[in-house]
């Protein structure tokens, strides 16, 4: 099979979009061919570029898995941008529009930044969060953060230190204690607080239908869950946070919020093209 693809990489987070229609039914397979770094392009992620059908949305963003991505999205938005895509409207070097993807009931908004000769920057997409503020939840002495498509469970480092040698172990034993095998997606995040305040993560995830174990070097929905988790425990109504990948690059995460609930929540950061042209499956 001749697949049109981009291989983008959103803060360090090696993401492959499929141009080329694909029955959803070889999503799983073909994604597998696809990640393999030994025989094929090597990825984290795969993501097939459909026509959406809600009318307010542009594109539609359906996952290996079926599963919700935060990077892959902001990956389309800066694409789709890159491409000249129709209906894209770039004004005050801002981009604003709607994609629907997999694992998400609504549309969700994305900005891209463009530089001065409409070239792309960067990418900001809104996040499927649920407004419920008991949707971040302490289990089991860890925090579990309930996101449309995916669940993430937040390990402090300094009480179970982050193994990269056995991270899949580690993982299986956080995700079936908290009994989350039925899920589409779960990730695990182990956070670390440095001694200038700054925040990273290390980020694992799993997606049910490749049944794939990933270590992240960046995770979108890993970071805002963070976010979430860390913004429920303070008063501010806006919060805004630099959160670190394996990559090395950041990721921006922000929350909206009152007393009572969670408003909105955004990630936002650079976005590279790393190659695009045809692959063969």
């Amino acid at each position: 099979m001749k697949l049109e693809f981009s291989k983008v990489s959103p803060s360090g987070n090696m993401t492959i979009l499929v141009w080329s229609k694909v029955e959803r039914s070889n999503h799983a397979k073909i994604a597998n061919i696809l990640m393999d770094c030994t025989y094929h392009l090597g990825a984290e992620q795969v993501g097939y570029v459909e026509v959406s059908q809600n009318p307010k949305a542009i594109a539609h963003l359906q996952m290996m898995g079926g599963e919700f991505c935060g990077n892959a999205t902001r990956s389309l938005a800066f694409m789709l941008v890159s491409r000249n895509f129709p209906n894209i409207t770039i004004k005050n070097n801002l981009a604003k529009f709607y994609l629907t993807v997999s694992g998400v009931q609504e549309p969700l908004e994305v900005e891209v930044e463009c530089d001065d000769n409409k070239n792309p920057i960067s990418a900001k997409v809104e996040m499927p969060i649920y407004n419920d503020i008991n949707s971040v939840c302490k289990k089991d002495q860890v925090n579990l953060v309930s996101l449309e498509g995916i669940s993430h469970i937040i390990v402090e480092n300094s009480e179970t230190p982050f193994d990269k040698e056995n991270y899949k172990n580690d993982f299986i034993k956080f995700r079936d204690k908290l009994e989350l095998q039925d899920e589409e997606a779960v990730g695990v995040m182990w956070k670390n607080t440095e001694a200038d305040g700054s925040i990273s993560m290390e980020p694992v995830v799993w997606v049910k239908e490749t049944d794939s174990y990933y270590y992240e070097t960046s995770c979108g929905s890993g970071t805002i869950a963070l976010a979430l988790s860390i913004a429920k425990e303070n008063n501010s109504n806006y919060q805004e946070f630099k959160i670190y990948q394996p990559s090395g690059k950041y990721i921006t995460a922000i929350v909206e919020k009152n007393d009572a609930q969670f408003i909105k929540a955004y990630i936002k950061g650079a976005v590279d093209i790393i190659a695009e042209g045809y692959c063969f499956t």
